[in-house]
């Protein structure tokens, strides 16, 4: 599937998930060690950017996985510091909202960062 959008892409942008009409953006770098959780939507009917809901820690170098319409970011390094984190933070698309993964959906057992 191609998909052609004529507004400009924002910053450095980290990772891409592809929602039925949208496009969800998360993870904008700013500085060394440091970055914007906010997820940037784009969508395809209108062709306009639009920020997400702040996201409640910063993640960099985390891994992320899309489920059922959510976005689960997991662990990478927190907040801008160098010491990696096993907290997962799920993003609803469809209500623009974040909460943090409790039981039981949990924290990751270890903190780790660089996830591929």
């Amino acid at each position: 599937m191609s998909v052609r959008i004529n507004t400009a892409l924002p910053s450095l942008v980290l990772l891409i998930v592809i929602a039925i009409v949208s496009l969800q953006f998360t993870g904008t770098l700013v500085t060394p060690l440091s970055a914007q959780s906010n997820p940037l939507d784009c969508q395809l009917t209108l062709s306009a950017w639009t920020n997400g809901a702040q996201a409640p820690t910063n993640h960099l170098e985390a891994g992320v996985a899309t489920v059922n319409g959510k976005l689960y970011v997991f662990a990478g390094f927190a907040d801008g510091s160098i010491t990696a984190t096993n907290r997962v933070d799920v993003y609803n698309v469809a209500n623009n909202t974040w909460e943090t993964a409790t039981t039981p959906r949990r924290p990751m057992p270890v903190s780790i960062s660089h996830i591929t």
